[in-house]
């Protein structure tokens, strides 16, 4: 069997991915022989990989705040920490490296806002994303969710205008369709703000190109509970035959056919380690590289070393 594969242009961590890895790396570094425990709250990022080379290296994972031990270094995750969060751990004298993405800057301040101009707003978002946990943190004018029909009816009576912001993973033509139908479903004046990150959007860009290119089938790299690969795999589905995986193996037999042209691309927080992976493992199987997208080369934004002991 025969096939052609073509890669996206842009791969590998975002900055913001980047820089939490760099964070967390250089405090397991710090305190690797003084006796002080590192931990991270919840999934540092989500990708199963990453993960699993911290682990290795001695970072501790725990779900909750209250879990840590007093005076830990405790890692926040780059999709944000409510403050109350953080004011727990100073109560147990814990050191916090907080790796918040730079990215969710805007809709934080759209979000502090609101709470003196007594505005609503409406987060485009899964309600239960740490990202949309950290920007609501308890607020009641903050309502996350993805129905927009459910939106026109809990905005109803509300004080106009309302902000409307977005997941920064979220699929930008997902936000577009949500804030169109808000607007069919509800007369009220909408205040809406771009906060979906700049590599999201490149990402789907990206996809778009692959998709126009002649793509019979796309396999599309992320971890379980990664936003914005899920968002990727969405769009691509709209399209054509798609697979949503994390390692190559996972691969259906037969999935692909003789003669077929197939994509491949990976979610911000995809290292481009596995889609070299995936690439060989294609070829295997009998892929022929159209275009390998520059990932034998490409700029990833990873720095050798991340996650592993020195």
């Amino acid at each position: 069997m025969t096939f052609t594969v073509s890669i996206a242009r842009q791969h590998g961590y975002c900055g913001g991915v980047t820089r939490a890895l760099r964070l967390a790396q250089e405090a397991l570094d710090a305190h690797r022989d003084n006796g002080v425990t590192v931990v991270s709250v919840g999934q540092l990022i989500h990708n199963e990989s990453a993960l699993a080379s911290f682990a290795r290296a001695g970072l501790k994972s725990i779900d909750r705040v209250e879990d840590a031990p007093a005076g830990a270094v405790v890692i926040l995750r780059a999709h944000g920490t409510p403050q109350r969060k953080r004011d727990i751990l100073a109560a147990k004298g814990c050191i916090a490296v907080d790796t918040t993405c730079p990215a969710l800057t805007q809709a934080h301040k759209v979000v502090d806002a609101s709470e003196t101009g007594n505005t609503t707003v409406v987060l485009f978002g899964d309600a239960d994303h740490e990202e949309c946990i950290a920007l609501k943190d308890g607020r009641p004018n903050i309502l996350a969710g993805t129905n927009p029909e459910a939106m026109a009816r809990a905005i109803a009576g509300a004080t106009p205008p309302v902000a409307v912001v977005s997941q920064s993973s979220k699929p930008p033509v997902e936000f577009d369709e949500f804030v169109q139908a808000l607007r069919n479903h509800s007369d009220m004046e909408l205040e809406v703000h771009s906060t979906i990150c700049a590599p999201v959007r490149s990402r789907q860009k990206e996809l778009e190109r692959l998709l126009h290119s002649g793509i019979d089938r796309m396999i599309v790299v992320g971890g379980k509970r990664s936003s914005n690969s899920h968002g990727l795999g969405r769009l691509a589905e709209r399209r054509v035959p798609t697979l949503y995986l994390q390692r190559p193996e996972q691969i259906e037999a037969g999935w692909i056919h003789s003669g077929d042209h197939v994509g491949l691309i990976g979610g911000t927080s995809t290292p481009l380690s596995v889609l070299q992976d995936f690439r060989r493992y294609l070829e295997g199987l009998g892929g022929v590289i159209a275009d390998d997208g520059g990932i034998h080369n490409g700029d990833s934004g990873e720095k050798p070393g991340l996650g592993t002991k020195k």
